[in-house]
């Protein structure tokens, strides 16, 4: 039998403590992330409300206010059980051969467009004459860059609503 001879076995032991203290140092802080992780979701569960690009909306989507301003890059989503100034009632994709909207074409999608994607997904309210429809669409910028969703919304003359569109 051959004898390990005692600095090599202290140097094993070294790396063998180290390798353990490395792994388990790993572990605690895979599990002080997931930790967070899973305390952020939790918390994000209990908001009714948050702040999305404008251009990410999806169909049936609440929005809480418009701000008041003429470019509007962020709007605050809530849920539709809470009160709202407006609701997300179609997504319209245009060609991207197309070249960018007028104000007049604009007006058209908004006036066709937009009033079947109400008549389609909420017919109960596609002649109230308290719904109005409005679009978001993007900049010249976005267009040039390939955007090319237009966002229809309802928006209600008599005030903030709370309760969906959709039947």
């Amino acid at each position: 039998m051959t004898e390990i001879h005692p600095q090599l076995l202290a140097k094993r032991r070294r790396r063998r403590v180290l390798i353990a203290a490395g792994v388990t140092a790993l572990v605690v802080v895979l599990a002080g992330c997931l930790g967070v992780m899973w305390h952020v979701d939790q918390e994000s569960l209990k908001r009714t409300d948050y702040r999305r690009a404008a251009d990410s909306l999806f169909l049936g989507q609440c929005i809480k206010e418009f701000p008041d301003v003429e470019v509007l890059r962020n709007v605050t989503a809530t849920d539709c059980g809470e009160p709202h100034e407006a609701q997300v009632v179609g997504i319209i994709t245009l060609d991207r051969e197309r070249s960018f909207p007028t104000d007049d074409e604009l007006l058209g999608l908004q006036e066709d467009e937009c009033a079947e994607e109400l008549a389609k997904w909420a017919p109960a309210y596609a002649d109230d004459e308290t719904v109005v429809l409005g679009v978001l669409h993007p900049l010249r910028d976005g267009w040039d860059s390939g955007a090319r969703s237009i966002t229809c919304f309802a928006s209600f003359t008599d005030g903030p609503r709370t309760g969906t569109l959709f039947r």
